[in-house]
């Protein structure tokens, strides 16, 4: 029997083929990495057969309101919240607000997190805490509010200033009952993250007595003690948000993880960068920046990393950046002009043109919508 041997060795080649496809189909799907690496190869190169174009996001309603009771929005998982003088109103596709609340907060404090939402008077005493659209409860810090943040089950921690001491922390329970109180008397608490369990708070303080200002991450546990405290010398952090087990903190020149085990790792230096915007949410760090030695250049990256520093979205924005936000698999880029809208890869979707003067922005509706507030406007986005 004759053997046709080109025949022979294309079956082998196909075959072949075959089994490195179903090896590294098993591998993506069980290597969280290869699966972002897939991906963005992909993206990037269906990107480079499409060439970009300006879309124009769509409009879905938009309506003036008096500056002097302007108040401040916030994002639920479909909805959207605006809180001023006039009360809580709360709006969906039209702009006809589906829920109202009569209260009064001059200059509210906004948190929200899987349904909860926390109002509490900046600078003073007042906090009212929904779950859903119902009152769960209101009470009265004994100092000057500073900054709330809300667990996912409604615990509710309070930073507020209070004489004799830099800063004090309270977490209450969600019915308002205080759990614990922690007193700071030489260093000022910034800002706070509180694990998905409410079993630990991470906050960040600064010392501010030393000749040179430093920082540092605090842990405590569910009665308040303090558990860990890691200083951090090279760096002023900002920002911090638990991502599982551990922690991302943002400083001035370097993201840092901290990790189950209080190990402090750092993810990203960006020294000889200029970075123009940062954001961490739904368990991705995104930055916008631009390389030291391209300060006068009219394009800026944005990375978009993972919880472990791994590049996982690489995209570019013009323009000079004032904020960035993101939701679900869309992130916003607020420039002096317009906002761009881009998916978790970094791809361009739509822009719109800004005709005020920015004051803030919310994706809601998993990143679908986007609600944008000028100084005299709410416009409300389909973005994709």
């Amino acid at each position: 029997m004759k053997i046709n041997k080109g025949k022979f060795f294309l079956r082998m080649l196909i075959l072949l083929g075959l089994v490195v496809i179903l090896v590294y189909g098993i591998y993506i799907a069980k290597n969280e990495d290869a699966r972002d690496n897939f991906k963005n190869f992909y993206s990037d190169l269906f990107a480079s057969f499409n060439k970009e174009e300006i879309k124009i996001a769509e409009l879905v309603y938009s309506f003036k309101y008096d500056q002097a009771i302007a108040g401040n929005i916030i994002a639920r998982k479909d909805n959207i919240v605006i809180v001023n003088k006039n009360g809580i109103k709360e709006y969906n596709v039209s702009s006809n607000p589906t829920w109202f609340y009569e209260t009064q907060f001059s200059s509210p404090k906004l948190a929200e997190n899987n349904g909860y939402l926390a109002i509490a008077e900046e600078n003073g005493k007042d906090i009212v805490v929904f779950n859903m659209h119902n009152l769960a409860y209101r009470t009265e810090i004994e100092g000057l509010i500073q900054n709330i943040v809300l667990s996912n089950d409604g615990y509710l921690g309070v930073i507020y200033d209070k004489a004799g001491y830099k800063n004090v922390f309270a977490l209450l329970d969600d019915t308002g009952k205080t759990i614990y109180t922690k007193y700071f008397a030489n260093t000022t608490l910034l800002t706070a993250d509180i694990s998905s369990d409410s079993k630990t708070v991470a906050m960040i303080e600064a010392d501010t007595t030393g000749a040179v200002v430093s920082s540092g991450i605090v842990y405590l546990n569910s009665r308040g003690e303090v558990i860990s405290n890691i200083a951090v010398k090279d760096a002023l952090l900002m920002g911090i948000k638990f991502f599982g087990n551990s922690v991302i903190c943002v400083g001035d020149n370097k993201i840092i993880k901290i990790d189950k085990d209080y190990n402090k790792v750092v993810l990203d230096d960006f020294t000889d960068e200029n970075v123009e915007g940062m954001n961490i949410e739904n368990n991705k760090i995104i930055k916008i920046y631009r390389d030291a030695k391209e300060l006068f250049a009219d394009k800026s990256k944005i990375k978009i990393s993972n919880s472990n520093g791994k590049k996982v979205g690489l995209g570019e924005v013009s323009g000079k950046v004032k904020a960035v936000e993101s939701l679900g698999r869309t992130i916003a880029v607020v420039l002096s002009d317009r906002v761009d809208f881009f998916d978790i890869n970094g791809r361009y979707l739509t822009s719109y043109a800004l005709q005020g003067d920015f004051k803030d922005i919310e994706l809601y509706s998993n990143g679908t919508l986007a609600c944008l507030q000028t100084i005299d406007e709410v416009i409300v986005l389909r973005v994709r």
